[in-house]
This record gives structure tokens, sequence and C-alpha cells, in this order.
């Protein structure tokens, strides 16, 4: 059985941070996964089942530069087709309507506004 490299995390403790770190990117707590994931990716580098959740969190906390380089590596070294998605997936965004808060604007008042605005 696998226990792991001298001074690093047995198999159980990898599954236990792994299975942590889904939990709290459910929970949208990106940071704190992306976290246990870079952990993770300390001891298992180059594993594509820890590095794309990684990018996600990254997409997730608007970090795209490095969400798109990971996305990319992943593919170039796993032919990860879901990587791809991903990244063209992060620019998606659903358009902004008005919030009803925003419902009672006075059109003059923004129209009469200083050319300094």
């Amino acid at each position: 059985m696998w226990e792991g490299f001298p001074g690093s995390m047995t198999q159980t403790e990898a599954r236990e941070k792994f299975q942590k770190a889904d939990v709290l990117y459910r929970d949208e707590a990106y940071s704190e996964a992306m976290e246990l994931l870079h952990e993770l990716d300390s001891t298992f580098p180059e594993t594509r089942q820890i590095m794309f959740p990684l990018a996600r969190c990254m997409g997730k906390l608007g970090m795209f530069e490095e969400a798109e380089a990971l996305c990319d590596e992943l593919h170039e070294k796993f032919q990860f087709e879901d990587a791809l998605i991903f990244k063209a997936s992060m620019y998606e965004t659903p358009l902004m309507g008005f919030s009803d808060d925003d419902s009672d604007f006075d059109l003059d008042d923004i129209l009469n506004l200083s050319s300094d605005f």
C-alpha cells in the first residue's frame, strides 16, 4: 500500500484534503479550496485531477491568466478537452439587467449630468 513520500502526506490524508477542497468549492470558498489543491499539487505535481479543479478555483476568483495557462497546460499534457471548454466558459457571463433598486431612476437627472461625470 502506498504511504506517500518521506515528509509528505499519506494517501488517506491526500484523499481527505481533496474531499475537503471539493466541499469548499461547492460552498463557494474558492480561496480555501485553492490552498488545499496547491498543497496536493506540491505532493502530486502534474496530476490532471488536481490541476483542473485548481484552474476552476482560479477562474472563479478572477485569476483568468493563471487559469488559462493551467487549462492550456492540461490540454497540452493530457489532451483534456474539458480544460478548453472551461477556458472558453470563464468569460461567458449572463447579460446584466437592472435590479429592482434601479427601476426608479430619473432619466432626466442622468441626461443632465455634468460632463465631469
